[in-house]
């Protein structure tokens, strides 16, 4: 601790840093995902989003994370941050990118246990569904809150 004390019994998870990607089609339409998050039991609706593999950039993993779960990929993308989603437990940071002129190029290519479907919503709608509740990713609010205000 910072003052010396050593404290007991204390759990850290160690993942690989993660990205989030907030791509926008020519159409000002956001690339959302749709999937069933086992842990909390639930479907929700999230950024397009994962880990960054050993000796891959950031904006590598990040496009490679839109395209396989999305099949989309933008013309451009914008490096906007990063953040500790839990720095009580979690080692990880997640890297926050911004896409733009996102096109559909190929079909998704999921893992076997992933199932999700492709929401295209404007800021608007996806700023609605978070104030009612049915976006219940801390990051995909969190980015949605930074797009408000870009």
């Amino acid at each position: 601790m910072a003052d010396n004390r050593v404290a007991k019994n204390y759990y850290v998870m160690e993942k690989p840093d993660y990205c989030i990607i907030a791509a926008f089609t020519k159409n000002k339409q956001l690339v959302m995902v749709e999937q069933y998050r086992h842990p909390v039991g639930h479907v929700d609706i999230e950024f397009p989003a994962g880990f960054i593999n050993k000796n891959e950039s950031k904006f590598s993993a990040a496009r490679r994370e839109l395209l396989e779960e999305t099949g989309y990929k933008v013309k451009k993308m914008k490096y906007i941050g990063e953040f500790y989603a839990s720095p009580g437990i979690l080692t990880n940071k997640a890297h926050i990118f911004i896409g733009y002129g996102a096109v559909k190029i190929a079909e998704q290519k999921l893992d076997r246990n992933e199932q999700i479907d492709i929401k295209l919503l404007n800021i608007a709608e996806a700023l609605h569904l978070s104030k009612k509740g049915k976006i219940k990713d801390l990051g995909t609010n969190f980015v949605l809150e930074l797009l408000k205000n870009l």
